[in-house]
């Protein structure tokens, strides 16, 4: 092998160690804040959140904290949200709702809408539930 396919091999090996590492270090973190752009949050968000994001009238921001025990884990997404297009979105993902409380669930996962105001959704929280 020579001296130049040794070197290439070493650096790529190092990036994929270094990459594992940081995936690791995310997911014992008890919270972690990111935005759209980062390596976190293509490890990290769920499915629901990312359909939801695109719903988003302002730039996301999104907080993650890991279960723990009884607690379960939880990804907050912070934007403008219209509750003219989110709720019909959440129907239509066939999650049930209770507006009064502003809770909407679906199998082991429960959406809150922790911030409202004037028919805009300025946070909610992804909850996923271990059976």
């Amino acid at each position: 092998m020579s001296k130049k396919s040794y070197v290439t091999i070493s650096i790529v090996f190092v990036l994929i160690l270094s990459i594992f590492i940081y995936a690791l270090m995310m997911q014992f973190a008890e919270e972690r804040q990111y935005n759209q752009n980062s390596l976190d949050y293509l490890i990290l968000t769920p499915e629901e959140i990312i359909g939801i994001k695109e719903l988003c009238q302002t730039e996301p921001q999104f907080r993650y904290s890991s279960a723990d025990g009884p607690k379960p884990m939880m990804t907050q997404l912070e934007c403008h949200l219209d509750t003219k297009t989110l709720l019909p979105y959440l129907s239509q993902k066939q999650y049930v709702g209770d507006s009064h409380h502003r809770t909407y669930r679906k199998g082991t996962s429960e959406i809150v809408l922790s911030d409202v105001r004037d028919g805009a959704v300025q946070s909610l929280m992804f909850l996923e539930y271990t059976p």
